[in-house]
């Protein structure tokens, strides 16, 4: 899917109007599939999965990933784009993420489509037969790839009102030889307090539960000049110093007090989703972790019904320029 720097003269190209029909029209037919027939029958072929990548990357028409230009593109046949002006060739994913993906978009797709067509995260057995592989580590690879798109789409900072707590979760621990036993860690959990509601939220395995920690993570996902509603815990003792206005609510333990409302209910959905969770260990907890967030953050796309936005929105993500991802995304690629 990369692009090629010095593209064979005597291969067939047409011209197009910048893409804008092409776009536009796929565009109005393409909001997102509504269910896998659906899925199956829109993106059948490669070409197909570039015509919808073009459409959602450039609905204005094209500009060149090279050198920016929107003059009006060469299209080979194989779906590929020539810029006039800098003689370059492109696809809809150079630059992007799907730049460097070892599977064919049709498999890009339905793997997609598969981890949110249920409400309990991914099931990496499903996905192997969805991408017809049976080595785990290549299913665990695309994850790691799916979840950090998942990130880039949740890496706005939270604001306004923010609840901050540290909340055991139980996990499969690794044990001597082959076997596996139950144990605790501390996870960071932040949520925008909107009233009795939740806002967008963040979460984070600690590796150390300290103040130093605790501020890095606050200082990471939420915005500064937000107010945090913490417990009397003393590992936030530096945020207000950290640029927050910081509120005390009552004990040390901020699960249990009753201003904490949102944390509650956060914490209450989060244990819920790590039982329910297909592959839940230690060595996965980060995915299913950003998994949640992006679920969360993005609910009101999370409906049966409303899935094909859902999916829109991953391949929205998914084409957008490194360059202008959150370096979050940056750093995982």
């Amino acid at each position: 899917m990369g692009s090629k720097q010095n593209p064979r003269r005597n291969e067939s190209v047409r011209r197009t109007r910048s893409g804008e029909y092409l776009a536009e029209s796929v565009a109005q037919r393409l909001s997102g599939p509504r269910d896998a027939t659906e899925l199956a029958h829109l993106f059948r072929d490669e070409t197909a999965c570039r015509e919808y990548l073009a459409a959602v990357r450039w609905p204005r028409g094209f500009v060149c990933p090279h050198c920016g230009d929107r003059s009006p593109a060469q299209r080979s046949e194989r779906g590929l784009w020539l810029c006039p002006t800098c003689d370059t060739v492109s696809s809809p994913a150079t630059g992007t993420l799907l730049d460097r993906s070892p599977l064919p978009l049709c498999g890009w797709f339905r793997a997609v489509w598969e981890v949110f067509a249920t409400d309990h995260g991914a099931n990496p057995d499903s996905l192997a037969k969805v991408l017809g592989v049976r080595r785990p580590a290549l299913v665990w690879a695309w994850l790691e790839q799916l979840r950090t798109i998942m990130a880039a789409a949740s890496a706005e900072p939270l604001v306004g009102l923010v609840e901050v707590a540290k909340v055991p979760i139980e996990l499969e621990l690794p044990g001597a030889g082959n076997r596996r036993t139950l144990g605790h860690r501390i996870v960071a959990v932040a949520v925008e307090a909107r009233g009795s509601e939740l806002g967008r939220v963040r979460i984070r395995r600690l590796e150390r539960v300290d103040g130093p920690a605790m501020t890095r993570f606050v200082t990471e996902t939420v915005g500064r000049g937000s107010t945090l509603r913490t417990g009397t815990w003393s590992g936030y003792g530096r945020l207000r110093s950290s640029g927050y206005g910081h509120l005390v609510a009552g004990g040390a333990d901020e699960l249990y007090e009753a201003r904490m409302q949102c944390m509650q209910l956060m914490t209450a959905m989060l244990r819920i989703w790590l039982r329910t969770a297909p592959a839940l260990s230690l060595e996965r907890s980060d995915y299913y972790l950003d998994e949640l967030v992006f679920r969360l953050n993005e609910r009101g796309m999370c409906l049966a019904a409303e899935r094909g936005a859902l999916f829109r929105r991953i391949v929205e993500v998914a084409v957008t320029p490194l360059t202008a991802m959150p370096a979050v995304a940056r750093a995982a690629v």
